[in-house]
């Protein structure tokens, strides 16, 4: 998180189901904290409360792991060249 924040990098990608912290809470404290970019959710559960959880705490996609290469790589280019054409 606080290479998040110090950082500023044009995106994140989060997994939700973390040991320590879990994903939700971790998205929460971001936006908290003031990082403003995307977020992207890395979960096995792309549907119902769990993926409502996750925009509600402050995710921008929601992405179902195993996610394979491409389809991350699409949406990253996706979300850059939207950032590119507000600048």
């Amino acid at each position: 998180m606080d290479l998040a924040l110090t950082e500023q990098p044009a995106l994140v990608l989060m997994d939700m189901d973390m040991p320590v912290m879990s994903g939700f809470d971790a998205v929460a404290q971001l936006r908290r904290r003031g990082y403003s970019k995307p977020i992207f959710a890395l979960t096995g559960h792309c549907e119902g409360p769990e993926a409502e959880r996750a925009l509600s705490s402050g995710c921008d996609a929601l992405l179902a792991k195993p996610i394979h290469s491409d389809v991350l790589w699409n949406h990253v280019q996706t979300v850059l060249a939207q950032q590119d054409a507000g600048a």
